[in-house]
């Protein structure tokens, strides 16, 4: 049975419970058990029996529900005061201080530290990312989460969903540490992004480890060996103003167009039918980036990159190759963007070939901005590459991890460099283009077997000669229509046009 000792006991007062006497030590805050008077033992053992009940019938029957007798044979004392001011201690005698988590013992009149009570936290969470994007055919995606315990102990895993709901999106399932996450199929009903959150416990510390899960079913970009035709076109007023890249909002009906050479500008158009260059009108007429190294010959905007919401703009000088970002409080306006802009990375960071003139443009995975793309225009042995990052805080370029490269060949002709490119809303083609002074320009078309992945190339590279019954040259910033999935706007540097491309 439990033991309940007196409320507000005063020094020396002496408790009874089970036939066994309790005194309590005021200074020390604890009940010392007092010592009994040894019985006569009888010469026969058989004799031995309990007439007073002194002896509890069960021992784990003596509990302590006031918590100051301890557990294991050790005295647990609040703090080091108390231990200090403790008396009636024997040799052999433990103690637990709750305040340092530190075990003593008592020998020749006096406490010797022997341990500090320790449980570590079992290890952060690996094997699981920040973001993950549901196979909209119904492929299960699985998670094998991985942690240790310092100690050995056991560790238990859970999940929970901490943003969002499951509805019918998914369903979760889990084996230890190996949760399985299956998307539903139909569409759009089973469309949505819900959060998880994977727990680890030693049954003292826990750890922890969020991911994002989205489905959405969406149209790949059609393969590049298709038929291409431009339709409508859109000529920039004015003079001199050579357009080198272009961004648009999902539906095609607002945009911005970046200026080369040393004129830095970001202008702003609105299509009143989107994707019908024939139906643009420039609204904004004059937005100079004020970028350090703006007035260097050649310096102007080689490539521009804005996130589907339309308030974040990354602009990428055309000499110095470095990556410039802004916010724009109006979305698709940039008249509504600071003055000042920030370094957000240049490629001499990256440990990769560098030289100024070796680098096209940067790009983004359009839907969610964990991932991200530098394309190396020539190098060594007139190498291409498709260099891969990855963002552990989303279009934040500040935490970014290199992941790798892709190569291949310049093959023909002599000189030619990839200016553009984008990857894909499923993250499974990355398609670039190749120009060359001679006008022998092509599209180049990487399948990625693994998502997201440029180094998962198969089964190759597949080139698409635009100069076949094409007049095209001179293009630059390509920018797909992610949601259609067959066509993508282009610049016309030397005719100051921006152009729509179909795919059939």
């Amino acid at each position: 049975m439990a033991i309940n000792f007196p409320n507000s006991p005063s020094n020396g007062q002496v408790f009874t419970s089970g036939g066994r006497s309790y005194e309590y030590n005021s200074a020390a805050g604890v009940w010392n058990r007092k010592e009994q008077a040894a019985a006569t033992v009888p010469s026969d053992v058989s004799d031995l029996t309990d007439t007073t009940n002194v002896i509890p019938a069960d021992i784990s029957d003596l509990t302590d529900t006031g918590g100051v007798l301890g557990s294991g044979g050790a005295t647990v004392y609040a703090d080091m005061a108390a231990l200090i001011a403790a008396t009636g201690m024997s040799n052999g005698d433990l103690a637990l201080v709750t305040a340092n988590n530190q075990m003593y013992i008592y020998k020749a009149a006096a406490w010797f530290l022997i341990a500090t009570v320790t449980n570590a936290a079992p290890s952060s969470i690996s094997g699981v990312n920040a973001a993950y994007y549901l196979a909209k055919d119904g492929t299960p995606t699985v998670i094998t989460a991985a942690s240790t315990d310092p100690e050995g102990f056991d560790i238990t895993w859970s999940y929970a969903v901490t943003s969002g709901s499951l509805g019918t999106t998914a369903t979760v399932s889990q084996n230890e540490n190996v949760f399985t996450i299956t998307p539903g199929t139909n569409d759009p009903a089973d469309v949505g992004t819900f959060e998880l959150t994977f727990s680890v416990t030693d049954g003292v510390s826990t750890e922890s480890a969020a991911a994002t899960f989205t489905l959405a079913f969406i149209t790949e970009f059609a393969d590049i060996n298709g038929t291409l035709s431009e339709s409508t076109y859109y000529t920039m007023p004015g003079s001199g103003y050579n357009m080198n890249c272009v961004a648009l909002n999902p539906s095609g009906t607002k945009g911005l167009v970046g200026t080369a050479h040393s004129q830095n500008r970001i202008w702003t158009f609105e299509c009143s039918t989107g994707w019908d260059f024939g139906t643009a009108v420039r609204t904004q007429t004059d937005s100079a980036t004020s970028l350090s190294g703006g007035t260097q010959s050649g310096n102007g905007i080689k490539s521009m990159f804005v996130n589907p919401d339309g308030d974040k703009i990354w602009m990428q000088q055309a000499y110095s190759k470095d990556i410039w970002y802004n916010t724009m409080t109006t979305p698709w306006d940039a008249s509504t963007m600071p003055g000042s802009w920030t370094l957000a990375y240049s490629p001499s960071y990256f440990g990769q070939q560098n030289a100024n003139s070796l680098w096209g443009d940067t790009f983004f995975w359009h839907d969610e901005g964990y991932n991200f793309y530098t394309l190396q225009m020539a190098g060594t042995n007139s190498e291409y590459a498709v260099h891969w990052y990855t963002v552990s805080s989303q279009w934040d370029l500040s935490t970014k991890t290199y992941q790798g490269k892709q190569t291949f060949n310049a093959g023909s002709p002599s000189g030619a460099g990839i200016q553009t490119g984008f990857i894909s809303n499923t993250g499974n083609k990355i398609i670039v283009l190749k120009t060359a002074n001679t006008g022998d320009d092509k599209l180049v078309q990487l399948n990625l077997s693994t998502q997201f992945d440029p180094r998962t190339n198969d089964p190759g590279v597949t080139e698409f000669d635009l100069q076949s019954g094409n007049s095209w040259s001179n293009r630059n910033g390509i920018w797909p229509d992610w949601q259609g999935g067959n066509r993508f706007a282009w610049c016309q540097r030397g005719s100051h046009t921006i152009r729509t491309v179909s795919i059939t």
